[in-house]
């Protein structure tokens, strides 16, 4: 809630659920100067994680090779 109300005026964002890293997860997109940012907020063993992509709206190449490196993350609990 406080990454979605924080976000300028002029770039409003759209919220949603799914599941990320084996968390249940939020997502807040937004587009704002040819540019699409996504982020993903979760908790994790009692710790809380946002993590965010940004990439030309245009570029669906970006997009995914991004999605990909935030896809390779994983918690490793000791």
């Amino acid at each position: 809630a406080l990454v979605a109300e924080g976000l300028p005026a002029e770039c409003p964002g759209t919220t949603g659920s799914e599941t990320f890293l084996g968390e249940p997860a939020t997502v807040v997109q937004q587009q704002c100067g040819g540019s699409i940012i996504i982020g993903r907020s979760l908790t994790h063993a009692g710790r809380g994680y946002y993590f965010t992509i940004l990439f030309p709206a245009d570029d669906a190449a970006v997009e995914a090779t991004l999605e990909g490196l935030i896809g390779s993350i994983r918690f490793i609990d000791d």
